[in-house]
C-alpha cells in the first residue's frame, strides 16, 4: 500500500469512528451553533429526512446531479452514501434549541492520496443561523479537519454561476485553480452535468470551477492534547493499563493529536502502555515526554536529577518504552534553579537533540528566568507551564511568546474545578484537592459553576470546553494538555479547539472567574 493510500485509509477510519460517537458527539462550536457527524440513528429520523430533502429540492440547481426528491430516496442516500460510504463525512449544524439548521461536509476520502473534497454545503434555515454563521461553521470545520484528519489537500468544485457559494469559499481562503466545461445529460427525470468529452467543442452548458484550500503542515503540539498525569499512580496494574489504553483510544477517536506524559509517571508504566497502544501507526499522535525526575523510595517522592548520565539513560528508557527511535519532544522536568546545574542539564538535552535522540527539546517548568538562561544557550522548542482561566504565570508566558517559543499549558481544568461537574461536596480527606484554596469554599464553587454554565449555554459548549478554549486564547499558548483518567472524561473537552469565544463570552467568563478569585475562602 502506498503512503497516500495508507493516509486515506487512516482518514476513513477516523471518519467511521465519528459516525458512531462514544459520549459527546460535538466536533465544533461557533457562532452559537454546534456541528456533529451524521450517525446511523439519523437515518431513522423522518423529520430530519424531510428537512434534508426539502433543502436539496430548494437548492437543486447548485448540484451536478438533479432529480426528484423523495423521503425514501433521501433515506437511502443517507444510509448507503453518507453513513455507509467509506470516507464520507457529513456534519449537521445544530442551533441552541437543538434544531438542525444546515449541513456541510466532505466527499469520499478513501480514494486518492488522503485529500478531502468539500461537499454538501447547505444553509437550510438562514433566518435561524444569523449573518456570517455559515462562514464561521465552514471555517471551524476546516480548522478541525486540518488538525484532526490531517488531509494532504482540500478542494471543492463549484458552478461558476453559484455566486453565493464562490463568495463563501473564497472568504475562508479557497483559491481558484481551473475551470471545467460541463455538458448536461438527461435520462428520464434525472439531469446530470458531466465534464465535456474530448473533442466536444460546442459551447458548454455550464462551467465548473475547482478551488483549492492552501494547506500548511500542522505543527505538532497544537490545540488540545491528552495529559496522562492523572493516571500516573494506578497504571502499573493491569486494570490501570487497560483504563489508560481505552482513554488514549477514545482521545484518538475524538481527534486529539498529541499526548503528554513523563518517564516518572507510573515509574515508566504509562510510557510502556502508550508505546503498546500507539505502535508504529502512521497516524500515531505526537508524544511529549519528560526526563529529570527520579523516584526516591525512602522519601516516597520524586526528586530532581540533572547529571548527564542519568538524563541520557532516562531518555533512552523513554525511547524504548514508547517504541520511538527519536522522541517527538523531550522536556526537562522541573528544571533546577541552581547556578550551573540548569545550564549543564540543558546542554545535555541539546546534545541529545543533536544526536537525534529527540526531535525537539523544551522545559517543563522553571519560569521566565530558566527559559531565558536556556534559550541563550540553545533555542527552547517548547515551554510547558500551568495555565488556566484562574491562573497564569504571565511573566513566563510572555517571555516565551516574545521568543517565539510555543507554550504548552497544563492544569487547565484545575484538578476538576473547571470540568463542569456539579459537585459542591468537599473533596475526600485523602484527595490532594482538599489542601487547595480553590476547593475551600463550596458555595463559591457553586456560584462559579452556575456562571460558567450560563456562558457555556450561550456558545454553546461544555464548561470544560469553555475553560480550555479560554486557555488556548491566551497569547503564546499553542497547546493545552488536559488530563483524563477514564475514557468517558475525554468527550467533555476534546472539541475545545473548535470553540470560538466572542468578546462578550470572554468578558462574562472573566467576570465570573474574577468574582470567584476575589471571594473569601
Amino acid at each position: 500500500m502506498s503512503e497516500g493510500a495508507r493516509h486515506a485509509a487512516e482518514i476513513t477510519r477516523a471518519i467511521a469512528a465519528l459516525q458512531r460517537p462514544a459520549g459527546d458527539p460535538w466536533l465544533v462550536a461557533t457562532a452559537g451553533l454546534r456541528l456533529r457527524a451524521v450517525t446511523p440513528d439519523d437515518v431513522e429520523d423522518d423529520a430530519l429526512l424531510d428537512r434534508l430533502g426539502r433543502w436539496r429540492a430548494d437548492h437543486m440547481a447548485a448540484y451536478p446531479t438533479q432529480f426528484a426528491v423523495t423521503r425514501a430516496g433521501t433515506r437511502a442516500w443517507l444510509r448507503d452514501v453518507v453513513v455507509g460510504g467509506p470516507g464520507r463525512l457529513m456534519l449537521l449544524v445544530v442551533d441552541g434549541d437543538g434544531e438542525v439548521v444546515g449541513h456541510l461536509g466532505f466527499d469520499r476520502a478513501d480514494v486518492g492520496d488522503g485529500g478531502l473534497q468539500l461537499s454538501n454545503l447547505m444553509v437550510g434555515e438562514p433566518e435561524r443561523m444569523g449573518p456570517g454563521a455559515m462562514r464561521a461553521c465552514l471555517a471551524g470545520m476546516l480548522r478541525w479537519a486540518q488538525e484532526a484528519l490531517r488531509p494532504t489537500r482540500i478542494w471543492s468544485p463549484v458552478f461558476t454561476d453559484n455566486v453565493r457559494s464562490l463568495r463563501l469559499m473564497r472568504s475562508v481562503g479557497f483559491v481558484d485553480r481551473e475551470r471545467t466545461p460541463m455538458r448536461l445529460h438527461v435520462a428520464g427525470d434525472r439531469r446530470e452535468y458531466r465534464p465535456c468529452a474530448p473533442g466536444d467543442d460546442a459551447p458548454p452548458d455550464r462551467w465548473q470551477l475547482w478551488l483549492d484550500l492552501p494547506l500548511t503542515p500542522a505543527p505538532p503540539f497544537r490545540g488540545v492534547g491528552l495529559g496522562t498525569a492523572p493516571t500516573a499512580r494506578g497504571d502499573a496494574s493491569a486494570a490501570g493499563r487497560a483504563r489508560l489504553a481505552a482513554t488514549v483510544e477514545r482521545a484518538r477517536e475524538r481527534g486529539v493529536r498529541w499526548l503528554d506524559t513523563a518517564g516518572i509517571y507510573g515509574l515508566g508504566a504509562v510510557e510502556e502502555t502508550l508505546g503498546s497502544v500507539l505502535g508504529d501507526a502512521a497516524d500515531r499522535p505526537a508524544v511529549a515526554t519528560k526526563c529529570g525526575l527520579a523516584w526516591d523510595a525512602r522519601a516516597d517522592r520524586a526528586v530532581a536529577v540533572g547529571d548527564a548520565r542519568t538524563l541520557r539513560e532516562q531518555a533512552d528508557a523513554s525511547r524504548a518504552r514508547l517504541g520511538q527511535e527519536r522522541l517527538d519532544l523531550l522536556l526537562l522536568h522541573r528544571p533546577p534553579a541552581d547556578d550551573g546545574a540548569l545550564e549543564a542539564a540543558w546542554t545535555t538535552l541539546a546534545e541529545l537533540a543533536a544526536a537525534g535522540v529527540a526531535a525537539r527539546i523544551g522545559l517543563a517548568g522553571g519560569g521566565a528566568a530558566a527559559l531565558a538562561r536556556c534559550h541563550a544557550l540553545r533555542p527552547v522548542d517548547a515551554f510547558q507551564t500551568a495555565v488556566s482561566p484562574l491562573r497564569t504565570d504571565a511573566a513566563a508566558v510572555a517571555a516565551a511568546h516574545a521568543r517565539g517559543v510555543p507554550v504548552l499549558a497544563h492544569g487547565v481544568l484545575e484538578t476538576g474545578l473547571l470540568a463542569g461537574a456539579d459537585d459542591a461536596a468537599p473533596p475526600h480527606p485523602r484527595d490532594r484537592r482538599r489542601r487547595s484554596p480553590l476547593f475551600a469554599d463550596p458555595d463559591g464553587r457553586g456560584r462559579l459553576l452556575a456562571a460558567l454554565q450560563a456562558v457555556a449555554r450561550e456558545i454553546p459548549c461544555t464548561v470544560a470546553e469553555l475553560a480550555v478554549a479560554r486557555t488556548l486564547g491566551v497569547p503564546g499558548v499553542a497547546g493545552a494538555a488536559v488530563g483524563a483518567s477514564r475514557p468517558e472524561q475525554v468527550a467533555g473537552w476534546s472539541s475545545a479547539a473548535g470553540v470560538r469565544l466572542e468578546p462578550a463570552h470572554r468578558a462574562a467568563l472573566d467576570a465570573a472567574l474574577a468574582a470567584f478569585a476575589g471571594s473569601p475562602a
